[in-house]
């Protein structure tokens, strides 16, 4: 009994020296893969990293030249770091990786401390945007639910310069309306769908109002033009009858349609915020792919 006692201790006891080495390790890789993304947990007064930094090797140079040129291009014009990573790495918590990411590279010091950035993570195809400043506005829960919606397919696909010229320009579209005062929130729609929705009603009315036209021509094709007016004229000649109408009845169904009250999908607008590790307040979200 005391032998069997001692051989259960040596188990729990190597067992426990196993996921401790485990921990470790995990805390090891987890803080390797950081420091290697940022010099410093400090906060540097002017940008560390490019704007593009695809470190998973996801696209190639001219893709690469590219991206970089519409970043800087978006970022100018809105006074909004527009940034991308893409990482190939185990992260305990990427939103935590993005956000200090964002920070310990003064990824915000050109543009007053405004800006978003994608994480894209091979390793186990996470993502997350990260936004600061004015950005947390102006990309909202929903507005970044509906961003990765236009992203995904080209994700799904592995098409990543595609995916990544869709956040550029629908981050410069996010920032043009946030700057005439209306951020896309739930309820608002981009003036791009507004322009294609009407273009699409108006091609929609042309086809309709075309279709009888050409079917009534086709049915003119073997009318041929008469001579004389006998050729017009009902060989047994004309016969008016009484003809009356008599009213019965009516019989009306009703049938309510069901309202789609809940168009936001679960958001209930505005950007939610946290805080990171350096004391700075992010707003985005994330998920898989």
């Amino acid at each position: 009994m005391d032998k069997m006692t001692k051989l259960n201790r040596s188990f729990s006891l190597y067992l426990s020296l196993v996921l401790i080495v485990l921990c470790i390790g995990a805390f090891t890789i987890t803080s390797k893969a950081a420091d290697s993304y940022w010099d410093s947990n400090t906060i540097p007064s002017t940008r560390q990293k490019d704007l593009l930094y695809d470190d998973a090797e996801l696209l190639s140079a001219s893709e690469q030249e590219d991206l970089t040129k519409r970043l800087n291009e978006v970022s100018n014009r809105w006074d909004c770091t527009i940034a991308i990573l893409t990482v190939d790495t185990p992260i305990n918590s990427i939103q935590d990786f993005a956000d200090d990411y964002f920070d310990y590279n003064g990824m915000g010091a050109d543009h007053n401390g405004n800006g978003i950035l994608l994480v894209l993570n091979m390793d186990d195809r996470s993502y997350w945007f990260s936004t600061s400043g004015t950005a947390i506005s102006a990309f909202t829960d929903y507005g970044l639910s509906k961003m990765f919606d236009k992203m995904s397919s080209d994700l799904g696909d592995n098409y990543y310069h595609d995916a990544f010229v869709t956040y550029t320009e629908v981050c410069d579209d996010y920032l043009e309306m946030y700057s005439k005062g209306t951020p896309y929130d739930v309820g608002v729609k981009q003036p791009k769908d507004v322009v294609k929705g009407l273009l699409l009603s108006f091609l929609a009315a042309l086809l309709v109002a075309l279709v009888p036209i050409f079917v009534m021509a086709s049915h003119l094709k073997s009318v041929t033009a008469k001579h004389s007016a006998k050729g017009y004229q009902a060989h047994d000649g004309l016969h008016m009858r009484v003809h009356r109408d008599t009213y019965l009845r009516s019989h009306v169904t009703k049938t309510e349609i069901p309202r789609d009250n809940d168009r936001s999908g679960g958001f209930s607008g505005g950007s939610s915020t946290h805080m990171s590790s350096s004391g700075s307040t992010h707003g985005g979200g994330g998920g898989h792919f």
